[in-house]
């Protein structure tokens, strides 16, 4: 669906003049392209179209953040992996993770979203976790990774 807006030039923080858009929701990502004619007197006497043309995004990506050292060593199985996952948008809508056991598994849902917890079952030796946010507007935090070092009893 197009929206028509209305613009207004505007003497915004003086010369030369700029745009002032109001009264208006934007989307959350897109182009905003803005085109008003200038009346003669305005600029050196003549009349003309002024366009701008801006890439626009608003969105912010869900940030996640692990508790603790990102190379644990323990004896036990399972442990439990600990965050916290934040969304300046206020619409966080899934913690997930994934562990090296067994390979080809996909993400699978943690407790919790804002303060979350990850029971991981590690075989012997060498684990990798990695825990990811997702927003309501399918944007995804940038992947946190624990290794974790398996010892014998």
């Amino acid at each position: 669906m197009a929206v028509q807006i209305l613009l207004r030039w505007a003497s915004v923080n003086a010369p030369p003049g700029g745009w002032e858009l109001t009264g208006f929701n934007l989307p959350m990502q897109g182009q905003l392209r803005a085109r008003a004619l200038t009346r003669a007197g305005q600029y050196g006497g003549s009349s003309s179209f002024a366009v701008e043309t801006a890439a626009l995004s608003l969105a912010n990506p869900p940030l996640v953040t692990i508790s603790g050292a990102r190379t644990i060593k323990t004896t036990r199985s399972p442990i439990t992996i600990r965050g916290t996952a934040t969304d300046r948008d206020g619409n966080l809508a899934a913690v997930q993770f994934i562990d090296s056991r067994p390979k080809g598994k996909s993400f699978r849902s943690t407790l919790g979203t804002a303060s979350c917890l990850a029971k991981v079952v590690l075989k012997p030796g060498r684990n990798s976790v990695q825990v990811k946010a997702t927003d309501s507007g399918n944007l995804t935090s940038a992947i946190q990774r624990v290794t974790v070092v398996r010892g014998k009893n």
